[in-house]
């Protein structure tokens, strides 16, 4: 079961793999939040595409199983419908224009059901990979020049991630990037075996606190070059419904969505924003 974790993280470390705190956890694990190095580039890249693609639960398998089961729900709708509806000499001259062999018309709807399941199927799994190689292309390419750059810095970029350290590996990661247009919550994360556990939820008040604090920074001038920060946006999708529920929790506003296929019903990019 999911706890609202609550904590004060300390300010307010600066320079790669600085240490904010320690998670208390019930399981016996030894987390660690901190900021991001170049070492975990890896292992946060692989963390990224694991929460995408990997698993019973994973985006990618939630949205190929309901769309599989749409099509499924379609196609008996219009057969019973035709079989109920449609004149029985109608039916008729459809058996007659497939030769007379009354399992043909059936055998042929089949398979195009069928062959509409792989296409949809495919069209799912290529939106994601699409989705994840535009992650990779973008600051994923190189971390550390992407957060710890000087003009990232003045502008209050940065990435945290949360380390399981008896096991020397990352389970969380976000970042907060301020550097485009529009500031970003960039590739929220958090490993499925460690899920339940508030993290997400502690990631996304690390960031915001330390907006909060760069806002203040900024409006003090402590901060050469910077830009005050009045909302940040992040985007998820329809088939990644814990971080959707996460957002709308904890004051996130839905501002719209995009459809990342456009026939495809229920396959939507969804942008989130917060003001400050």
């Amino acid at each position: 079961m999911a706890r609202d974790l609550i904590f004060d993280v300390p300010p307010r470390p600066t320079e790669p793999g600085d240490i904010l705190m320690d998670i208390p956890t019930t399981t016996g694990d030894h987390l660690r939040l901190r900021l991001y190095r170049d070492e975990d580039s890896e292992e946060v890249r692989h963390l990224f595409l694991s929460c995408i693609v990997d698993g019973p639960d994973a985006p990618v398998a939630r949205g190929i199983k309901d769309q599989l089961f749409r099509i499924v729900c379609f196609s008996n709708v219009l057969l019973i419908a035709y079989y109920l509806v449609a004149p029985s000499s109608l039916q008729a001259q459809v058996i007659a224009s497939f030769g007379g062999v009354t399992y043909l018309p059936l055998a042929i709807w089949g398979l195009l059901s069928i062959g509409f399941m792989c296409l949809s199927a495919y069209s799912v799994k290529n939106a994601y990979y699409t989705h994840c190689n535009r992650g990779l292309q973008e600051e994923l390419v190189d971390l550390g020049s992407h957060y710890y750059n000087p003009r990232a810095r003045a502008l209050g970029c940065k990435k945290w991630v949360i380390e399981d350290v008896g096991k020397s590996r990352v389970v969380g990661c976000v970042g907060f990037d301020n550097s485009s247009p529009s500031p970003l919550v960039r590739r929220m994360s958090v490993n499925p075996e460690y899920q339940g556990q508030g993290l997400g939820k502690l990631l996304i008040k690390t960031l915001i606190d330390h907006v909060e604090w760069y806002n203040h920074e900024v409006r003090t001038e402590n901060v050469k070059g910077g830009k005050l920060v009045e909302e940040i946006v992040l985007t998820t999708t329809t088939y990644q419904p814990p971080a959707v529920h996460l957002y709308t929790k904890n004051g996130w506003v839905l501002q719209g969505y995009t459809k990342l296929v456009w026939w495809m019903i229920g396959l939507n990019l969804l942008t989130f924003s917060k003001k400050f």
